[in-house]
């Protein structure tokens, strides 16, 4: 037989063997550009940077402050104490400590009070008092107004000082923040997941630095190195506006932040746990609500009609009516957050705690101005959860089954919730014995922890003996400025009133005057709003509110 016919005689390799030795072939050779790269250095894209946003700066939110014949601590930096607390740990561990970072925003922090009332204050507490023998230290890196990506970008800075946890409450601050996404479009949950996993490796970190210096990328946009929320540049949430696709891309960078966060505390050895946050449903109206741009004259009227409808009758006390009302308005157009607030409210009182839930869900999600979690937020945490294992405590669920057994309901609002997001101290109580729970079960922590009722009491007490008079007043004034800021006067102004001589703000004035004078109480509203002015002579909106009144004479002022 010549060769040519035994070479056309030989059998051939099946089409899933090609296939099967060109995937190894691949592998092998990505596995060993993998390793080359790891030698010289190079970091996996998902450690080096935020592919969403960069930051103007890198300042550190902690620095070393050495103290005469003590070892050197690292202490809260103190131009980040506007948003951080004062907070301290060793530079260098002792062997014989646990070291727990809590981060997230201001849930974390404890507002509208601190440290000491937070999950991180009550867990420190806790563990001290159930496992007096170990070394804790708990260490709340909560930020006021940070979202994840500055969680991401506080947790790369703690993991050079050892930690042995991390404990991370976020999602209620994604949208507080202006930020853009040049040339970036929105990625199905399918390929946010490939994105997130092609991060990982060295040889994409390589690919995205020759693709940014050859091409005409436009720069990430670049956050300030401190919160800059747009909160802060306005009287109220009208510039906010309804913008679905910038909110798709919000998600996702949600999404990559919790997947790095997952990422950076494997990296550095520590343990890490995830809070699935809660909110105050039944209890905090939306911020602001807007119909869909595409609604026509005709339906427009004819949605306005059944939503007033529903308004008098609610009014009235007639709920049922309310809610068939309401019905008919959403199957013209959905996308009102007060509506579904309001059908939420009927439902509840009629008692169908499942639907009413459902409703004010609903309404958060529709809010144009969300400063709470919402659920596609939610739903990237799971994903997130998901793929990465990474343990998880709800406290959705947990204050939710509280309030099932003390109340005969599991709608939240204000028996849990001192406004729109943060706990009461109880609620933060609540919080830290199911992270106590959740860690002893994952045996994350060491050594043995056993607390009896008798030790949770001596806990509160504990807690609550920190909180005096000044504290709550401090805590006051903080809601009132959140609320009146969202246009909330009726419920802003009882709160400045009951703080304003402990809190010589000139905001906490300007709210109680506004609020007084709402109530037709003339005199009194212009006394606070002159001491306001005297005291922010350039502040407009205390000008506006005196021009309200119709009286900005200053000749009292002087």
């Amino acid at each position: 037989m010549t060769p040519a016919r035994s070479a056309i005689n030989a059998p051939r390799l099946p089409w899933w063997k090609k296939l099967l030795f060109g995937l190894l072939t691949t592998a092998l050779l990505l596995a060993l550009l993998e390793y080359g790269l790891s030698v010289c250095g190079v970091r996996p894209l998902l450690a080096r940077r935020d592919p969403f946003v960069g930051f103007s700066g890198a300042v550190p939110h902690f620095q070393v402050r050495g103290e005469l014949g003590r070892e050197p601590r690292m202490r809260t930096a103190y131009h980040k104490l506007g948003y951080l607390n004062d907070q301290s740990f060793a530079v260098h561990k002792p062997r014989s400590t646990f070291r727990i970072f809590c981060l997230g925003g201001s849930t974390t922090f404890g507002r509208p009070y601190n440290d000491a009332t937070s999950f991180s204050g009550w867990l420190r507490t806790l563990l001290e008092t159930a496992a007096p023998d170990q070394d804790w230290e708990v260490v709340n890196a909560g930020g006021v107004s940070y979202a994840g990506y500055r969680v991401t970008a506080l947790m790369e800075e703690l993991a050079a000082y050892e930690p042995d946890l991390y404990i991370i409450y976020t999602g209620h601050n994604e949208f507080l923040e202006a930020r853009t996404y040049p040339q970036r479009r929105y990625r199905a949950p399918a390929t946010q997941w490939l994105t997130t996993a092609a991060m990982q490796f060295r040889t994409a970190s390589v690919i995205d630095e020759l693709w940014r210096s050859a091409s005409s990328q436009p720069e990430l946009f670049e956050l300030p190195e401190e919160v800059d929320t747009i909160l802060d540049h306005t009287v109220g949430p009208e510039a906010y506006e309804r913008d679905d696709a910038q909110r798709r891309e919000i998600v996702a960078h949600f999404e990559w932040s919790l997947a790095r966060m997952a990422d950076l505390a494997g990296a550095s050895g520590a343990a890490v746990l995830f809070v699935r946050p809660a909110c105050n449903l039944k209890d905090c109206s939306p911020f602001k609500s807007e119909l869909s741009a595409s609604l026509n004259a005709a339906r427009l009227q004819a949605w306005q009609q059944e939503f007033d409808n529903g308004i008098r009758m609610q009014q009235s006390g007639r709920r049922l009516e309310a809610a068939a009302a309401y019905e008919a308005a959403l199957a013209i157009d959905d996308r009102h957050a007060m509506l579904h607030y309001r059908l939420g409210n009927c439902l509840f009182a009629l008692g169908k705690y499942a639907e009413a839930n459902a409703a004010l869900c609903r309404a958060v999600d529709e809010d144009v101005c969300p400063l709470r979690m919402t659920s596609d937020l939610d739903e990237a945490l799971k994903r997130v959860v998901s793929r990465t294992g990474v343990p998880v405590v709800d406290m959705q669920e947990l204050l939710s089954q509280h309030c099932l057994a003390e109340f005969g309901h599991p709608v939240l609002g204000r028996e849990y919730f001192l406004d729109h997001v943060h706990p009461t101290i109880s609620g933060h109580g609540q919080l830290a014995v199911a992270l106590a729970d959740r860690l002893r079960e994952e045996r994350i922590l060491p050594g043995t922890l056993r607390w009896s009722d008798a030790d949770l009491a001596e806990v509160k007490r504990q807690v609550n003996e920190g909180v005096d008079d000044r504290l709550r007043a401090r805590g006051e004034a903080n809601l009132a400025r959140v609320l009146f800021w969202a246009g909330k006067v009726d419920e802003a102004g009882p709160l400045a009133l009951k703080c304003h001589e402990t809190e010589d703000d000139p905001r906490i004035l300007l709210i109680a005057g506004v609020y007084l004078h709402r109530q037709g109480e003339t005199r009194q509203a212009l006394d606070l709003l002159r001491r306001a002015r005297r005291m922010s002579p350039t502040d407009v909106r205390i000008e506006k509110a005196l021009e309200a009144i119709g009286n900005n004479r200053p000749t009292s002022d002087t």
